[in-house]
């Protein structure tokens, strides 16, 4: 699988550039600080750390791929991220992600204090926050739909992510009864719909919204949050030919548009609720009406254009 064209990242790097001065020029005149035992110089090592990991994982993923062909002499294209090399790239995320939560458990919780309760871990404070829940998975299905409507009305290639290729592919290996197509899909269902709500609501609903909130206010911290949140999920692919308006459009408005909503529902909800439970069921339900979707070779009802 090709990555997005250096005509689209280009233009996203300038974008985020600009939306991380404008963050520290509202960072720097009104802070807010609220009891919280980290700082931006924490936030700063965990993400060299976690960098660092990444170069460190992605050469030893792509070392045994591409050395042999640079020994060669040859030319080497973007590897093909399919079949086990996708589901091999799904893992190693994955792993990255634990190694951003992984210090900032030790940090915040084991080493300086911090309970486990102010950060979400408990009961909802709210009488109908499983009702909620399913409510903004209802309210966001139809934005996302509405964005590929948009795309498709503008001529635009309605990009699909990685997962989705892989998923449609372990789908149907497993109804062909292809040998380990099973056991590839588990780890699929476990990666979408258990580990990567938990995960991410951690990272982005708790630290990266109290983070934010110290430094940046409520407001910012909101939307800096859901924005970062919908970001992280520009994995797709490059559809079409030569660069264009519609390479950069269509993944911002068919994945950081409905991504940044349902990210920006979910941040309300651990706000209102004061607990991370109703965001993890609502992100785990989400994904897994996608991944059900995916794996039964029914995508066209979620993504008719992709």
């Amino acid at each position: 699988m090709t990555g997005l064209s250096l005509w689209v990242w280009i233009p996203l790097l300038a974008l985020g550039l600009i939306a991380e001065g404008l963050l520290l020029l509202r960072i720097s005149r009104h802070p807010v600080r609220p009891e919280i035992p980290w700082g931006l110089l924490d936030c700063v090592r965990i993400a060299v750390g976690a960098a660092l990991c990444c170069a460190i994982l992605t050469m030893l993923l792509a070392a045994p791929w591409v050395g042999p062909r640079l020994g060669r002499g040859e030319i080497v294209p973007a590897p093909p991220w399919e079949g086990a090399q996708g589901l091999m790239l799904l893992l190693v995320q994955t792993a990255l992600l634990l190694c951003v939560a992984g210090p900032i458990v030790w940090m915040v919780f084991l080493r300086r204090g911090y309970p486990l309760s102010e950060a979400g871990v408990r009961s909802p404070h709210a009488p109908r926050a499983w009702a909620w829940a399913i409510l903004v998975v209802a309210l966001c299905l139809p934005v996302d739909l509405a964005c590929q409507v948009a795309a498709h009305g503008l001529g635009w290639s309605v990009p699909r992510q990685m997962l989705g290729h892989i998923l449609e592919e372990t789908g149907a290996g497993v109804r062909a009864g292809t040998a380990g197509a099973g056991v590839d899909a588990a780890a699929l269902i476990v990666l979408a719909v258990v580990v990567a709500p938990l995960l991410e609501e951690f990272l982005f609903r708790f630290f990266a919204y109290q983070t934010l909130l110290r430094y940046a206010g409520s407001r910012m911290a909101w939307i800096g949050a859901s924005l970062m949140f919908a970001t992280c999920h520009l994995e797709v692919e490059a559809v079409g030919g030569g660069p264009s308006f519609g390479d950069l459009g269509a993944p911002l408005l068919c994945v950081v548009v409905p991504i940044g909503v349902f990210g920006f529902l979910l941040q309300g909800l651990y706000i209102r609720t004061r607990s991370l439970g109703p965001g993890i069921a609502a992100h785990a339900l989400n994904n897994g009406i996608y991944v059900a979707a995916l794996l039964t070779g029914h995508a066209d009802w979620l993504t008719p254009f992709g």
